[in-house]
């Protein structure tokens, strides 16, 4: 029986041996789990703030693109007024030049008639005094 003992000591020691190695993988393993769980804490904080993030810019992309169209509309709409506007400017232009020539020409009509009035004149008195 003695020798069933110490078999049966040799095989209790190499089990408290092997539970004490099992402890302390469960440790190790219960240390790389917390560690893991916080790394995935984190990971998600990361990208709950990068979602934001995300959300953010693209308001602020469609509020930009929204703001691009309406200043390309007014300037379309500058564009189509100032177009209008040298129409306009381009017709009062000739108008104004047409009554300048008009004016100068009837001043110029009248002052040649005047002169030729004044040459002719004196020359039509001498040949009725003829």
């Amino acid at each position: 029986m003695v020798a069933g003992r110490g078999r049966f000591s040799s095989v209790k020691n190499k089990l408290r041996e092997e539970v004490t190695l099992l402890e302390k993988d469960a440790a190790i393993n219960q240390e790389k789990i917390a560690s893991f769980q916080g790394e995935s804490q984190k990971l998600n904080q990361d990208l709950t703030t990068e979602r934001q993030l995300k959300d953010e810019l693209s308001i602020n992309y469609a509020r930009l693109g929204a703001d691009f169209n309406n200043l390309q509309q007014k300037l379309n709409e500058q564009k189509n007024e100032i177009e209008e506007l040298q129409k306009k400017f381009t017709a009062e232009f000739e108008n104004i030049a047409i009554k300048i020539l008009k004016e100068n020409s009837r001043e110029f009509t009248s002052l040649n008639q005047k002169n030729i009035s004044d040459i002719l004149n004196p020359l039509k008195e001498k040949i009725e005094k003829i």
